[in-house]
């Protein structure tokens, strides 16, 4: 992908055209970071942060890429979990989501009898 740099307008300023926020919104549906988006654009991660908090439509482009990514990442895990015609489901994607989407964990708790604390005796031979 080959991203058109940014460059200062004549009032000195530094603005996204509407190709750019394409790329923007393409670089976030990668879930790509801010200093990665910077680096594409030609500029320092402070200036994409400062643009970010002064430009709404950036932002709402910004919003909407990242959300996008995520969705879409969503949707890959959940389709590899339940599998397909010709893919098995995939069992390690099937906990992973019980585990963040339901909450489901692995801990297990012991106790003794009754629900009481229970004692470890280590055996010695002799």
């Amino acid at each position: 992908m080959a991203i058109e740099k940014l460059k200062k307008s004549e009032d000195g300023i530094i603005r996204f055209n509407q190709g750019q926020l394409i790329d923007l919104e393409k670089l976030l549906g990668m879930q790509a970071t801010d200093q990665e988006i910077a680096a594409c654009f030609g500029i320092h991660r402070s200036t994409l942060i400062d643009i970010k908090k002064r430009d709404p439509v950036f932002a709402e482009c910004y919003t909407r890429g990242k959300d996008t990514g995520r969705a879409s990442l969503r949707h890959l895990m959940w389709q590899s979990a339940l599998g397909s015609e010709t893919r098995e489901p995939n069992i390690a994607m099937q906990i992973f989501l019980a585990k963040n989407i339901l909450g489901m964990s692995d801990k297990q708790e012991l106790t003794g009898k009754d629900g009481k604390d229970f004692t470890i005796g280590i055996a010695r031979d002799g």
